[in-house]
């Protein structure tokens, strides 16, 4: 692992960085966190109106891991609002994904967000 550490966090940096301009995209998508101080591999977003459970159920039906329970009591400890923290969703990313793997994220959570918000 010490080995292709510099490599595997460049490598990493750029998927997350993808996934970022992404999400971005998604209308009422807001980052959560410093875009400067963070970890190569994790990025958290809320989605306006839109439940956090319930979109991760949706992504979880389309094969995509992600999380929301933790990450949201963390949310309201750092002072964002209830809503910001119920509906955010933290995705890890890793050496052994692609950037296919991101852009089928990208796809998946912009058509589920669009979904619920019907």
């Amino acid at each position: 692992a010490q080995e292709h550490m510099q490599a595997n966090t460049a490598y990493i940096t750029a998927l997350r960085d993808a996934l970022r301009n992404g999400l971005d995209k998604i209308d009422g998508a807001g980052f959560n966190g410093s875009r400067e101080h963070c970890l190569p591999g994790t990025v958290n977003y809320s989605f306006q109106g839109v439940n956090g459970e319930t979109l991760l159920s949706l992504l979880s039906n389309e094969g995509i891991c992600c999380s929301s329970g933790s990450a949201s009591h963390v949310l309201l400890a750092l002072g964002l609002s209830h809503e910001t923290a119920q509906s955010a969703l933290r995705f890890s990313l890793c050496e052994y994904n692609t950037m296919d793997e991101v852009q089928t994220i990208i796809t998946k959570v912009t058509e589920a967000v669009n979904r619920l918000r019907r």
